[in-house]
């Protein structure tokens, strides 16, 4: 019983606001700045099954009484457990005056006040209508009030719970996602004087952190540093002064079977800052056109500088390029470090970085085929650059590699063998006898190597730029179960994965993306069965012990 009513006073404190109102300062905003919301008790069953019965560690329909053993063998009585539960929090201009109401869904009131009652909370109705309690450890009282099918509760000052101050539920859960737990914000809650406060503060900072003094640091450097911190104080002020509605949401859907946590974030539309939201990942890249669902693991993306940053950056690369042509200790080296920046600068220049890897397989035989692409600015004269190096091979690596193998398109796809590279014993297990193939296009550097390394450096070639997420990070355990084979701590990888993923052969993937479009968006995604896969791994690692 103690335990009960410790976790329902805890519950409830979180609301408390320490301070006094006051009255002379302006009202505070009516929208919240703040909404919490949970699943109702259904749903948060319902999710629990699924997970237990994918972990396959107990019985699924032992679930139910184990979460509602936990607050009483009949659960909270009154309940209603089809509802999700709320909690919102308004930002006073002064903080102190700052409010929170929780949101506990009713079937009935009376069973509810009863069984509050039974856990030795004493509920004294007010002449309002509300219902005033005593709150262990805390010095304010809490507050109740019965509306709109819920419970309002909060500590602190019965006007909090008001008639004319509650929100309805409606209007509370519409600002935060569905899902198992969202958090979500709204900047249009926080007061405009917090705000300029929270921007001077900034500014104060930032005056400090440009009048500090970095060693050995060149002019060219200074100014990158200071462009960068300016860059970043503009971004964070765009967010407080332009900034919308943002949430975190963790979500579990059940019929796809895949756990979730999300977090998005829109400007006000109009504004600088929903543009430069629209823009992120709004244009075909080579990382679109380099993902391919058959990969094992796949990382690539495309980001970008902002001008003001660039500009600098430009100033740095001439600098840094004078003195690395300076140090060359030969007229020879230097000549040749001379065309290697002209076939770098202008991609470094260009402040674009737009790249990806991927690992595709297994094929039939049990090999992976690794690509590589990163987009360039001057094709040309990075394959010039390149030609010229071959020149200088000596006889022994000129036996190690060919030059214009095969072509695409009047590109030249050059071939080289693994020695090269001083591959290990683990490559060739991985990628098997074949060889490396490079090719440079007008936009692009292309290297493959694996089991289809020249059928998937032609395909390439032909490939034209395809839109994406700005990031994107994706691993399918099934098919990396191989790999991950070969490493004695996870040896057991390939027998567990066919195992756990032999009904479920989509629920293999863990994958990471961010997107932009009319809001920000940064998703983790990892389907249940993943979850079933380490936890049979792990099993497996300790029975070999």
């Amino acid at each position: 019983m103690r335990l009960r009513l410790t976790f329902l006073a805890g519950l409830v404190a979180l609301l408390a606001a320490g301070g006094d109102a006051r009255p002379a300062e302006p009202a505070q905003p009516a929208t919240p700045a703040v909404v919490v919301r949970l699943a109702s008790v259904d749903e948060l069953i319902a999710d629990a099954k699924l997970l237990i019965e994918v972990s396959g560690k107990a019985d699924a329909d032992q679930v139910e009484g184990l979460l509602k053993g936990f607050i009483g063998p009949k659960g909270v009585e009154g309940l209603d457990t089809s509802k999700p539960i709320g909690l919102y929090a308004r930002v006073g201009p002064n903080v102190i005056d700052s409010e929170g109401v929780l949101l506990v869904p009713v079937a009935d009131e009376k069973a509810l006040l009863d069984y509050v009652g039974r856990l030795g909370v004493a509920m004294q109705k007010q002449d309002s209508g509300a219902y005033k309690f005593d709150v262990p450890n805390s010095p304010q009282p809490g507050f109740l009030r019965f509306a709109n099918g819920y419970a309002y509760v909060t500590v602190g000052e019965e006007k909090t719970v008001a008639r004319d101050r509650l929100l309805p539920p409606a209007k509370v859960f519409d600002l935060a996602p569905p899902g198992v737990l969202s958090l979500a914000f709204n900047m249009d809650g926080v007061p405009e004087n917090l705000k300029q406060l929270v921007v001077t503060q900034l500014e104060l900072g930032i005056a400090q952190a440009k009048e500090k003094k970095e060693p050995n640091e060149t002019p060219a450097q200074q100014a990158l540093r200071l462009a960068a911190i300016d860059e970043v104080a503009d971004l964070v002020k765009a967010v407080i002064k332009e900034g919308g509605q943002g949430s975190v949401t963790l979500d579990l859907d059940r019929q796809a079977r895949e756990l979730s946590l999300a977090a998005r974030f829109a400007a006000k539309p109009g504004t600088p800052l929903a543009k430069r939201i629209a823009e992120i990942g709004a244009k075909p890249t080579l990382s679109g056109a380099l993902y391919g669902k058959d990969a094992a693991l796949f990382l690539g993306g495309a980001v970008s500088l902002p001008e003001g940053v660039r500009k600098q950056f430009e100033a740095a690369i001439d600098e840094a390029a004078a003195k690395a042509l300076k140090d060359q200790p030969n007229a020879e080296q230097r000549a040749l470090a001379e065309q290697a920046l002209k076939a770098a600068t202008p991609t470094l220049k260009a402040g674009v970085l737009d790249a990806g890897v991927s690992l595709r397989g297994p094929s039939a035989g049990g090999k992976y085929t690794l690509v590589v692409g990163a987009a360039v600015k001057d094709g040309a004269a990075v394959d010039k650059f390149l030609r010229q190096v071959a020149d200088k091979a000596g006889p022994g690596e000129r036996a190690l590699f060919k030059l214009d193998a095969a072509k695409v398109g009047g590109v030249g796809i050059h071939e080289i063998k693994p020695e090269l590279f001083k591959e290990d014993a683990n490559a060739a297990q991985a990628f098997g006898e074949g060889n490396y193939y490079l090719a440079v296009a007008a936009d692009a550097v292309y290297l493959t190597r694996g089991a289809d390394a020249l059928a998937v450096m032609k395909e390439m070639l032909a490939s034209q730029p395809r839109q994406g997420p700005a990031l994107r990070a994706e691993v399918s355990f099934r098919r990396l179960a191989p790999l991950m084979g070969q490493n004695k701590d996870t040896k057991a990888a390939p027998e567990v994965a066919r195992k756990v993923f032999a009904a479920h052969p989509d629920g293999d993937r863990l994958a990471l993306t961010l997107e932009g479009g009319k809001e920000l968006t940064l998703r983790g995604s990892m389907k249940a069965q993943v979850l079933r896969f380490f936890l049979e791994l792990d099993e497996a690692k300790k029975k070999e012990l």
